[in-house]
């Protein structure tokens, strides 16, 4: 998959409301030095009934290289979710993840990476964004068969030093360690600032094979509709509709995510709408989309 070169100018002269950034709140675009500030969570193997949807039809495109890109990729942790199960399947893949965020970038391409474990008291053990922790800290006779297996193949591809394993004086966090992704494993992933609006001059048309954008175009949808004129709203849909069918490939596929359940948000028709006008088809109920 080609990429073209990033121009160092890079505009971010957007002119809707509403972050295409992880990093988001809706000002973000107004001001890029407050993305510094913002906080993002994810963890790895996170919403992996979609993650296994997804490389399941991979496999049935039987394509030699397979391509997948992640917008709003924050840190990375979906892409490299995502390559982990392609390639424990026996895929090959190219994988590109881009992001509005300078320092979300910045940190995905040094491909470290913490993992955090909840102290109990806290209330946040079953929050998706420690979801991952039994990867470093749960005994491996205590987990179940899916546990196991998602740590093997964590483990062949991420580096756990057990002896940076920390305690914490952080009220949420009881201990945290970090991992890094092996060098050899870091050969086939790129990490570029990108916006999805003008995803045609950085990703060649037709190429994706496998596009995720759920969290930030749930803050479109969102975290500013109230504000946001419904002919406005539905303007902007359209044209994030128009990059992601220009970039899909034949049997493509959108990952627009479970947002009820990740977000306690329900998705408005607008989004369906915008996605069904260009051609696109659900496969998994409306959380991943098809261009066929």
């Amino acid at each position: 998959m080609r990429i073209s070169p990033i121009n160092q100018n890079y505009s971010y002269k957007t002119s809707f409301k509403g972050c295409f950034s992880s990093e988001s709140l809706p000002v973000a675009f107004k001001n890029k030095k407050l993305c510094s500030y913002l906080i993002h969570e994810s963890a790895f193997f996170r919403d992996l009934d979609l993650l296994e949807f997804t490389i399941n039809h991979l496999k049935k495109l039987k394509k030699p290289v397979l391509n997948i890109v992640s917008g709003a990729c924050s840190e990375g942790f979906e892409l490299l979710s995502a390559k982990m199960l392609a390639e424990n399947a026996g895929l090959k893949v190219n994988c590109i993840g881009f992001d509005l965020g300078e320092n979300a970038i910045q940190k995905a391409k040094s491909f470290n990476y913490s993992i955090l474990l909840p102290k109990k008291e806290s209330g946040y053990a079953d929050m998706p964004g420690f979801s991952d922790s039994f990867l470093v800290f749960k005994d491996i006779k205590n987990m179940s068969e899916k546990e196991k297996k998602l740590k093997r193949i964590f483990d062949e591809h991420f580096v756990i030093n057990n002896h940076n394993i920390y305690k914490t004086n952080d009220f949420l966090i009881s201990q945290k360690t970090n991992v890094r992704l092996k060098k050899e494993q870091q050969e086939n992933v790129k990490f570029i600032l990108g916006n999805l609006l003008e995803m045609d001059t950085f990703i060649e048309p037709n190429t994706v094979d496998a596009l995720f954008f759920k969290n930030s175009l749930y803050h479109l949808t969102y975290g500013e509709t109230d504000m946001i004129p419904t002919h406005e709203l539905k303007n902007l849909l359209n044209r994030v509709a128009k990059q992601i069918s220009k970039a899909l490939s034949k049997n493509g596929i959108f990952i627009l995510g479970n947002l009820p359940r990740d977000h306690e948000f329900i998705v408005g028709n607008e989004t369906y709408e915008a996605l069904e006008k260009q051609g696109l088809k659900p496969i998994f109920n409306k959380y991943i989309w098809i261009k066929e």
